[in-house]
């Protein structure tokens, strides 16, 4: 199992995953929580929410990857300081 630490790592082995054509939802599913939120022709759009708290939206195409945060880091300081 590949171990992560951070988002930028996080979206290196999923770079690195898609570029070898290695399915990544087998991968997403053993980190966390899988969502399908959009399917079109070439596209499909994931809600990621790992086991940890991180939550973001990944968006897979014939020949590309997308990974954004659904909540950014300072939304995340202040919700835990409430």
């Amino acid at each position: 199992m590949i171990k992560t630490d951070n988002f930028e790592s996080f979206c290196r082995v999923l770079e690195s995953m898609v570029k070898c054509r290695i399915d990544i939802l087998g991968y997403l599913y053993s980190q966390g929580h899988v969502r399908l939120v959009e399917a079109g022709k070439d596209l499909r759009v994931y809600h990621f929410f790992s086991v940890t708290g991180e939550k973001v939206r990944i968006a897979v195409g014939n020949d590309f990857l997308s990974v954004v945060p659904l909540e950014l880091p300072e939304e995340k300081k202040t919700k835990q300081e409430k």
